[in-house]
């Protein structure tokens, strides 16, 4: 089920980015945050020049130390111990994005303002994300967007395109209620293997 979850945040994620938010980024792995993640040593030995998809035709091990560092990076998010894996990817995505991320997640359980309540994530949100997992996708993806239409960035111009990325969710959890009114999608089937 890792490869579930990454795979989802890829398809925002993937690539290399010189400039968010005043830091370079790869796969969503910011180097102002992580430093020494060890896959920056082979991108800084790169020409500026010559740094984008040719990460991936001459050096492919970036994946493989990209991947390793989402296996300990989300393992605060005990994806293991939700029942959704609809949930489990949007949870991913939002960790991915946002530094305050458990602010998000709190505010979409328990309600509040994302950018000043508590930075909790505990087993109790996580059993109430369980029992209702399409009310709370739907509640975390409306914070979301309120956080990422209000949260101060150093880079505005990066704005629209958090807000989009956050928007596709609610949108997401639209549709999910449309298709699913009243039911609560997904399986747990297969969902403790998810970082082996």
């Amino acid at each position: 089920m890792f490869e579930a979850l990454y795979s989802s945040v890829m398809k925002n994620e993937l690539g290399y980015n010189p400039n968010d938010q005043g830091a370079q980024t790869y796969n969503g792995i910011w180097s102002k945050a992580w430093p020494t993640w060890p896959g920056w040593k082979i991108i800084n030995a790169i020409p500026n020049k010559k740094r984008g998809q040719t990460f991936y035709d001459t050096h492919p091990e970036l994946e493989q130390l990209a991947k390793n560092f989402y296996k300990t990076y989300w393992l605060p998010l005990q994806v293991d111990q939700l029942n959704n894996l609809q949930v489990a990817q949007m949870l991913a995505d939002i960790s991915t994005q946002h530094g305050g991320w458990k602010k998000i997640v709190a505010a979409g359980v328990y309600g509040g303002n994302p950018l000043t309540g508590p930075a909790t994530y505990t087993v109790d949100i996580i059993a109430k994300i369980n029992s209702n997992p399409q009310l709370y996708y739907k509640q975390i993806a409306e914070k979301r967007l309120f956080y990422s239409t209000h949260v101060k960035l150093k880079n505005e111009a990066d704005r629209k395109g958090i807000i989009n990325r956050a928007q596709k969710y609610v949108t997401a959890a639209a549709k999910w209620v449309t298709q699913n009114p009243g039911k609560a999608a997904g399986s747990a089937a297969g969902f403790f293997l998810l970082f082996c």
